[in-house]
Formats: C-alpha cells, sequence, structure tokens
C-alpha cells in the first residue's frame, strides 16, 4: 500500500472508529459530519506533502493545487470549523454573506478544474471525459443547491476509478466521494 493509500485509510478509518463509538454510546448510527471537511483538509495536505517530498507534484499539474484550493475553500465554508473563530451570534450572518456563497460556487468550479487537468494528465480518452465532466460542472452551477453538489462530487470518483488513471490523488477523490455519498444519504433520508 502506498503512502497515500494508508493516509486515506486512516481516515476511513478514524471516521468509523468514531461512528462506532458513536453506536456504542447512543445505539443509533451518527456520523461526525461536520469533522468530514477537517479531516478531508489533512487527508489532502497530507498528500500533497507526500507527493512534494517525492518531487512527484509537477508530474500532477495543476490538479493538485487546484483540489488543495478547493479543500480551502471548503473548510472556509465549515459551520464547525468557523465556530472556532467567530462568535457563536455571528455565525449565522458569516454564513448569509455573499463572499461565503461566491466561494462555495468558486469551490465547485476549483473542483471542475482540478479533475479535468487530472483526466487530461491520465486518461486515455482525454477529450471525452474532458467534455463530460464539463457537462457535469455547468449543470451543477446552474442548479446549485446541497444535493447537487454532493452527487456531482461522489459521481466524479466512478469515473476515476474505471479509467484507474495513475494518480495518487485517487485515494483522496475515494475518502472525498464516500464523505459525500454519506453525507447526500442522511440528507435525503
Amino acid at each position: 500500500m502506498t503512502k497515500e493509500g494508508r493516509v486515506a485509510f486512516l481516515a476511513l478509518l478514524s471516521v468509523g472508529l468514531y461512528t462506532l463509538s458513536l453506536f456504542i454510546s447512543y445505539q443509533k448510527i451518527l456520523f461526525p459530519f461536520p469533522l468530514f471537511d477537517p479531516i478531508l483538509w489533512v487527508v489532502t495536505l497530507s498528500v500533497f506533502i507526500i507527493q512534494y517530498q517525492k518531487k512527484s507534484i509537477k508530474e500532477q499539474g495543476f490538479g493538485a493545487y487546484f483540489f488543495l484550493f478547493y479543500v480551502q475553500l471548503k473548510l472556509i465554508c465549515n459551520p464547525f470549523v468557523m465556530s472556532f473563530f467567530i462568535d457563536f451570534n455571528e455565525t449565522e450572518s458569516y454564513f448569509e454573506n455573499p463572499m461565503i456563497q461566491l466561494s462555495k460556487l468558486i469551490a465547485q468550479t476549483i473542483l471542475s478544474l482540478a479533475l479535468i487537468c487530472w483526466f487530461i494528465v491520465g486518461a486515455k480518452r482525454k477529450y471525452f471525459w474532458t467534455l463530460i465532466i464539463t457537462a457535469l460542472a455547468i449543470i451543477v452551477q446552474f442548479n446549485f443547491f446541497m444535493f447537487s453538489h454532493l452527487l456531482f462530487c461522489s459521481i466524479l470518483v466512478i469515473p476515476f476509478f474505471i479509467l484507474k488513471p495513475e494518480n495518487p490523488w485517487k485515494n483522496v477523490l475515494l475518502v472525498h466521494g464516500i464523505f459525500d455519498l454519506i453525507t447526500l444519504y442522511y440528507l435525503v433520508r
């Protein structure tokens, strides 16, 4: 198992153990939804550092930088994380701020750009998948709400594993897709 795979496995294992401890305490399956974004940030930063030390970050192109920027924007929009930095009474006005709403929209565009860069680098049928991702990204931008965002993020993991490009970031995308599928399931349910 590669170092990137170990980092992703540890992230999923820690979420699973935390969920198990909550199940033992409350006899209900409760996932730590507010912790998904900070965990994804730690995994992304770890893989970024591993790739930088291997000196292979340049091979991944701008996709790694786009994905790191996407995770940073996602972290800024997380109420749990921002509750450490702003007063509880100000959180409602903070998240209704148009800049935060714009950053959510920019985050989707950045994620789309990262995936396009990775598919161009690793896929055999580059243009087909680039068009598919671009079309999905435009659909999400026009129909922007939480369910479409989560569905978009989780569906993009599937072609990434079907094509199996030689990309060390596929484990990070797997963690991201699993977290979004769990969140989508509990929001729709």
